[in-house]
């Protein structure tokens, strides 16, 4: 038996927790890995890029998510004229939600380095302690507080969307997976150098010997396999339900960016050869040509080949899923017709 809206919105909202804190608690104990002698204002700008890319990333799942559950009908959409009479005014009035949407985030600033503070205090400035739990309690459930709030918001307006939906639309547009991998790299870009750079500090890391010294050398290549393994490992869910809502939400046509996933061949070469001789040989450029950019510059250099990798490996696995989400839709489509 189909489970009513508010269960199935309830149960949602209860199953999502556990990837909030998983990635939050991953990305904040990579934190308290890296940090040096962090000044607060170091540690909090870590701590709240963890809380923003988290929240940006669940937000974006969300979107596509409602419109595949409204149109497979996985739920009894019964009562929903009064609640839409309700809710209609304020989801239809952006400026109001554009608002909404801002304050959350002001809020949310100000409710971290409120228990940022409070949580140095307690614990004598004891950074792993304070990481630990502002970053790895405090945070995720505020996002999840949040997600309520958001999941009712985009339920509503996959409703609205598709009662005036026609799946025969000669409307369409093309679809780029391209696009949706560099958004995921841009967003793990903005977390990555804000726990990552702290590492400059480390000893490992000190540039007082120069650029083509051993030591910094073999630990910026640790570095980079770990940043791309994290990036891997947060990056693994199917992509298959959020694909479908895609599709019908934007009537994407058939005519999607093709992609040839890589040899595993070419994945090892590129993986074991490639991303530390190419960082052997910028440390060698920096030096050769004098260069000053310190440890910033030569990192984000270095992480080019990762971000090639990342790329190649993301746009194999999620070609897959948008081809089983096309076969998803249409399949759902005939039974609906069929139904008719």
């Amino acid at each position: 038996m189909l489970p009513n809206y508010p269960n199935y919105i309830n149960f949602h909202h209860k199953i999502i927790l556990k990837p909030i804190i998983l990635a939050s608690v991953i990305l904040n104990l990579c934190f308290i890995n890296n940090y040096h002698d962090l000044s607060f204002n170091e540690f909090f700008i870590g701590i709240y890029a963890i809380f923003f890319v988290v929240l940006l990333s669940a937000i974006n799942n969300e979107k596509a998510y409602w419109v595949y559950c409204v149109f497979s009908e996985k739920f009894i959409l019964d009562k929903i004229s009064d609640d839409m009479v309700k809710y209609r005014k304020l989801y239809s009035n952006k400026s109001l939600l554009v608002v909404i949407f801002f304050a959350t985030f002001l809020v949310s600033l100000i409710i971290l380095c409120f228990f940022s503070h409070l949580t140095l205090y307690l614990s004598s400035n004891n950074l792993n302690v304070s990481i630990a739990f502002v970053g790895g309690v405090i945070s995720p459930f505020l996002i999840w507080y949040y997600m309520r709030f958001i999941i009712h918001y985009y339920f509503y307006k996959a409703v609205v969307f598709l009662d005036e939906y026609s799946f025969d639309s000669t409307h369409c547009t093309n679809f780029k997976l391209s696009n949706i991998v560099i958004k995921e790299i841009v967003i793990s870009l903005i977390v990555n150098f804000s726990i990552v750079l702290p590492i400059s500090r480390k000893p490992s890391f000190l540039l007082d010997n120069g650029y083509i010294d051993i030591q910094f050398m073999i630990a910026l290549i640790i570095l980079l396999y770990s940043v791309l393994g994290v990036m891997l490992f947060l990056s693994r869910g199917s992509k298959i339900n959020y694909f479908m809502g895609v599709i019908l939400k934007h009537k994407i046509n058939n005519n999607i960016e093709s992609f040839r996933p890589k040899r595993l061949f070419i994945k090892v070469v590129i993986l074991i050869i490639i991303v530390p001789m190419f960082s052997i040989v910028v440390c060698y450029t920096f030096c050769f040509f004098n260069f000053n950019g310190g440890f910033f510059l030569i990192y984000t250099v270095s992480l080019l080949p990762i971000l090639f990798f990342y790329y190649l490996e993301r746009m194999g696995r999620l070609y897959k899923d948008a081809i089983l989400a096309f076969d998803m839709v249409l399949r759902l489509n005939a039974l609906k017709t069929l139904e008719k």
